[in-house]
């Protein structure tokens, strides 16, 4: 895998020396073995994103069926500025800050978390 990123993602191999593994591993425990299988369907560009389905011939088009302006893969997912998008992500970064807090943690890594995933739009939790 890691070669595949580095040759293909363009991914530095120094890159590889600044992941905490370990703590990779103890996360990924905590999902269920098919969010395992999708975490890494998306994290290496093999997710059934609209792209991934024309190469397949299964669909006809590359476009996002939500937005249907943008070339659907693996980073439109999580940047398509459709409404209905924007609203689940709200909802989904919610959750993870409520299990954040009822699993205690640090509220310093909490405010990374929020500041991060909300774009600056921490108002939207």
């Amino acid at each position: 895998m890691k070669e595949y990123l580095i040759k293909s993602k363009n991914y530095h191999h120094s890159a590889f020396a600044m992941i905490d593994w370990t703590a990779i591993d103890q996360a990924s425990k905590t999902l269920t073995n098919a969010r395992q299988i999708w975490l890494t369907k998306h994290v290496s560009g093999f997710c059934a994103t609209a792209s991934t389905m024309e190469k397949r011939k299964q669909w006809e088009s590359k476009l996002c069926p939500l937005c249907k302006i943008s070339v659907e893969d693996s980073q439109h997912v999580i940047i398509c500025r459709d409404s209905r998008v924007r609203t689940k992500y709200a909802s989904s970064l919610q959750k993870l800050m409520d299990h954040m807090k009822q699993t205690h943690t640090h509220p310093a890594i909490q405010n990374i978390f929020l500041h991060t995933l909300s774009d600056g739009n921490a108002h939207l939790v």
